[in-house]
């Protein structure tokens, strides 16, 4: 103890002993734990409300405003198909559309060399799920750094997602951790 003021001190108590020691009665131990729990149910009493009163929103008023004018602010103008491409494509990370691009290039150049240069190859997506689940197994156990080292797990986890989000940008949605026809061949 560094002798502050601001120290505190518990105390416990480390004796033992008998219950026979004590002659206590039933009625006793049983009046004294009643008396106790009537003064927790008075110090309870004093204690502030802290029920959650909840209310819909249906309650709440709008302001006065011309109905033509409520709508207005709270939608857009309608978009067509060409404004909402644009829309979701603005929206997207550009480091994810590159690492996306990365991983899809690696995948074709992996393919390319396995196939012997084979020009006649089918595209990534043309390739069915069958032939996809084969592909990305052989695919993950192949790959490797320029250097060739191996790729770490994650990083291996992150170029499986990037063609998968290829793969859902052009129109095939899948899930190759989910999906059970993406199993290990």
């Amino acid at each position: 103890m560094s002798g502050s003021s601001d120290d505190e001190i518990f105390i416990t108590q480390t004796k033992t002993c008998e219950i026979d020691d004590y002659n206590l009665e039933t009625d006793t131990v049983l009046s004294d734990a009643l008396n106790l729990e009537e003064n927790y149910v008075k110090e309870a009493k004093q204690l502030p409300n802290f029920d959650l009163n909840y209310s819909d929103i249906s309650d709440v008023q709008t302001p006065n405003l011309p109905e033509n004018a409520k709508t207005s602010l709270r939608f857009s103008k309608p978009l067509d198909d060409s404004d909402l491409k644009n829309l979701v494509k603005s929206g997207l990370s550009i480091k994810t559309e590159n690492k996306t691009k990365w991983a899809v290039i690696l995948f074709s150049m992996w393919k390319k060399r396995r196939n012997n240069n084979n020009s006649e190859e089918k595209g990534l997506l043309n390739l069915s799920s069958q032939e996809l689940n084969e592909a990305l197994s052989f695919f993950i156990a192949e790959v490797r750094k320029e250097s060739g080292d191996n790729y770490k797990p994650n990083t291996l986890y992150e170029i499986i997602i990037s063609i998968q989000h290829y793969l859902r940008q052009n129109g095939r949605l899948i899930a190759f951790m989910d999906d059970q026809e993406y199993q290990v061949v």
